[in-house]
């Protein structure tokens, strides 16, 4: 079915049509226990169409993930809303993991479609999704500024980028305590709005809470690497953040070895207004997020606590997140 890495044409569509036949038969049988898509519209394609005037090209924001940001708009009786819609696009030659955008798409309603993840700061609004033709999820908010792009301004400041990063911390820190064990592309799969709060736009959820009953791919020892995987992730937008750099690296050598190399105490970009012990703390704990070895990296509470300190920046702890003697 793989060709060098692709998929054969003919053998994916055989194989996506098996995945929709399956799909099909749990629509007609009612959505499974847990699967709630509460104030979510389903959305035909016809109407996708309209909201985003044909996914015209002026409509078109950028690449993601694994597909592509529109601006929309939305007759909400007052007026024109504009929305941000999400694609998961099919491409031949295809992808191996095209055949689990299915998975990908029920993901992501299940999650935002939580009570306790409805109204979180940092995650988007979900008002609408379509499985007709196309495979997407429609968002309740104008689409602001990408991260990366933010990243390299000079208005984007030290107490603001700290304010990122804790917020950001704290997000997963609330998903973990909820057995969701979500990852993401930090600068790249994020936006800020114009008072600099995080909204994540795109990541891939490894496995659910078992009560939820949908699938729970990861084991206890599984769970535990995520987080590590998760807590090197957090130190690469880190990383990004205080050097304003791209992440160079990605191709040559492993971001611990990387830090290294620059052999100073700070990595911090010279242009932010910070104390010589900030720098050096700020630097130690990226340090120690990117780790090579999984297991000699802090948790990610740890993370958190320490950015607590070093910002100055202490976010307000949802109800849903309060075990939290370190928070």
């Amino acid at each position: 079915m793989a060709r060098c890495g692709r998929l054969d044409p003919e053998a994916f569509i055989q194989n996506f049509k098996r995945l929709l036949e399956g799909y099909e038969a749990i629509a007609k049988e009612g959505p499974p226990q847990g699967f709630n898509v509460g104030d979510a519209k389903n959305l035909s394609h016809d109407e996708l169409e309209k909201i985003t005037n044909g996914f015209c090209e002026e409509n078109f924001i950028q690449h993601i993930g694994y597909g592509r940001l529109f601006r929309g708009f939305i007759d909400d009786g007052e007026g024109m809303r504009e929305v941000t819609v999400k694609t998961w696009d099919f491409i031949f030659p295809g992808v191996i993991s095209y055949d689990s955008y299915p998975r990908k798409f029920r993901d992501e309603i299940v999650l935002l479609e939580r009570s306790e993840f409805k109204s979180h700061p940092c995650l988007m609004k979900l008002i609408g999704f379509c499985f007709d033709k196309k495979v997407a999820v429609v968002y309740d908010m104008k689409f602001k500024t990408p991260l990366w792009n933010a990243v390299r301004s000079a208005e984007f400041g030290w107490k603001e980028r700290m304010k990122v990063a804790t917020d950001y911390a704290l997000l997963l820190i609330t998903l973990s305590r909820k057995q969701f064990d979500v990852w993401s592309n930090g600068c790249t799969d994020s936006m800020i709005d114009e008072e600099y709060n995080i909204k994540l736009l795109d990541f891939r959820v490894h496995a659910f809470p078992q009560t939820l009953g949908v699938y729970n791919s990861a084991t206890a020892s599984d769970q535990a690497s995520i987080e590590k995987a998760t807590v090197f992730e957090l130190g690469i937008l880190l990383l990004e953040l205080i050097t304003k750099k791209e992440r160079k690296w990605k191709d040559g050598y492993h971001p611990g070895y990387y830090i290294e190399k620059l052999n100073r105490r700070s990595i911090v970009h010279e242009s932010f207004e910070i104390d010589a012990d900030t720098g050096t703390r700020m630097t130690q704990l990226i340090q120690s997020c990117v780790r090579p070895a999984a297991d000699e990296r802090p948790r990610i509470d740890t993370v958190f606590d320490t950015l607590v300190s070093i910002g100055g920046y202490s976010p307000t702890v949802p109800d849903s997140c309060r075990r939290i003697d370190s928070l």
